[in-house]
């Protein structure tokens, strides 16, 4: 065993006992290691003299143990102004020296036990005589309350809580998906949904598609028809008429805007642990925020969906956007079923690789290209089930065929992700911005907030950070308890 260093020789020549804690001898303590003692403040050559302790560190629990002593009146007024509790450590072999920490945590238990005995009444081990030689063990006392108990004193601390895991998620994608997505742009998770969940999810779609259907039409009016107050109009049938007669383009979708504010069911999808853990690792972002949901119909005889980036529409200056297609029926794809007798399907079809292509987008006009001279790779996402989820980044050019006669209508939820520190896109202040390739689509998307972070920071160019944008990643800082919104759409 190691033994406390700078025994005091004044004590040896006198042959007193050494004053610690009159319940084990240092004989017993010959299987603990020492971790201290304790010295005078002050120390003049008349009033020399040492207190020692041995105190053993055993996960939350400290021990004192010592030989007898019985202090005098004096030792009880003087221990507090002599005193310190340093513990001088003296090692052996590999062990490594305790952490600050622990020495904070056993000179605090010293102090406590010392207070303890006081306060009982009993036999204080933590002091000597200070103005002459240790005294002398007294006479063992009478069996009364006064008996100095024969056990060790312990002192519990609370134990320190662990550090919290990172949260994980179940989903795990592989370098093979990682590097498919970086290559093409996009990528297909298979099974990815529970299909209990999505059943709830597609009645709840269905439940905001028949209420918000005149809402939806106003939007399409606006986008296609620029001479046209969509505001004037009050039913189906006007705005009908007015996308066949003023639309400079086909109908191909209706588009709802944000259904998770609202719906439980959307929100507990949209803002779910399942797509934000594939989004930050698509992203290879620590935190993840939803910029948007969207869901799309594409009902029986709608145009096709032009070839176009989701991140062109969004007000975001950044790269770190990714989108999460979600099918709410089997889709059968652009090339139909294995069957002649199963027609194709209005299934999403991508450009691989545009997303690297930042040319296509800076100098030339999107409109009416059908890409065939870039010498992309057209490929789809194939046959879908529910539950399969399709991702794409924010720039990667995609497009949706017709939705054929005969075929149930197509619903489609989309869950829009972008990583944590993005700011909004300087259109004003940026001289370099082309505000001629800006677009306005999906303005009732974001003009609930946008507004407010630039005038609350008095510029564009600020953080994307608002209420309305909730982190969703990792799960242990996630925002999602904050919705759906009791107050209805903003």
């Amino acid at each position: 065993m190691n033994t406390v260093s700078g025994l005091n020789s004044l004590a040896r020549a006198q042959g007193s006992r050494l004053c610690c804690c009159p319940l084990r001898t240092l004989q017993e303590q010959g299987k603990y290691h020492t971790l201290g003692s304790l010295r005078p403040r002050i120390r003049t050559p008349k009033q020399e003299s040492v207190l020692h302790g041995t105190i053993r560190h055993r996960g939350t629990a400290l021990y004192s143990l010592a030989p007898h002593h019985v202090p005098s009146q004096h030792d009880l007024q003087c221990q507090d102004e002599q005193y310190d509790v340093p513990l001088q450590v003296e090692y052996s072999g590999p062990r490594s020296p305790p952490s600050n920490r622990a020495v904070v945590a056993a000179a605090a238990a010293t102090r406590r036990i010392k207070s303890r005995w006081i306060q009982l009444g009993l036999e204080n081990p933590f002091v000597s005589n200070i103005a002459g030689p240790i005294s002398a063990p007294s006479a063992p006392a009478p069996a009364t309350a006064t008996a100095v108990p024969r056990s060790v004193t312990r002192v519990r601390h609370s134990a320190v809580p662990p550090a919290p895991k990172p949260a994980t998620s179940s989903t795990n994608l592989s370098d093979s998906v990682l590097l498919r997505f970086e290559r093409d742009g996009f990528v297909v998770t298979r099974r990815l949904m529970p299909a209990d969940q999505l059943t709830s999810l597609r009645a709840a779609c269905e439940g905001e598609v028949s209420a918000r259907r005149l809402e939806s039409l106003r939007h399409r009016v606006r986008v296609l028809c620029p001479g046209v107050d969509p505001a004037i109009l009050t039913s189906e049938m006007e705005m009908r008429e007015a996308l066949q007669k003023h639309a400079t383009d086909d109908l191909g979708f209706l588009q709802f805007f944000n259904l998770h504010r609202t719906n439980p069911a959307v929100c507990r999808v949209a803002l779910g642990p399942e797509l934000a853990a594939v989004a930050s690792q698509l992203l290879a972002a620590r935190r993840v925020r939803v910029y948007q949901d969207c869901l799309f119909l594409k009902e029986p005889g709608f145009a096709e969906t032009n070839w176009h980036s989701d991140l062109r529409m969004a007000p975001l200056d950044t790269n770190d956007f990714v989108t999460a297609w979600i099918p709410l029926r089997p889709v059968r794809g652009v090339r139909g079923g294995s069957s002649s007798k199963s027609p194709p399907d209005s299934g999403l079809m991508f450009a691989a690789g545009s997303h690297r292509d930042f040319a296509l987008p800076f100098w030339h006009n999107m409109d009416g290209r059908d890409l065939s001279d870039r010498g992309y790779t057209m490929k789809d996402t194939g046959p879908m089930e529910v539950g399969d989820v399709s991702w794409h980044h924010g720039w990667t050019l995609h497009c949706a065929a017709p939705q054929p006669m005969g075929t149930p209508p197509r619903l489609a939820l989309t869950v829009a992700f972008f990583a944590d520190g993005a700011r909004l896109l300087a259109r004003h202040s940026d001289p370099t911005v082309r505000p001629e390739l800006l677009h306005d689509e999906d303005a009732e998307s974001y003009a609930s907030w946008l507004g407010q972070l630039i005038k609350g920071k008095g510029r564009d160019g600020a953080f994307a950070r608002h209420k309305l944008l909730p982190v969703v990643w990792p799960l242990d800082a996630s925002e999602a308890g904050n919705f759906p919104l009791c107050d209805g759409p903003l």
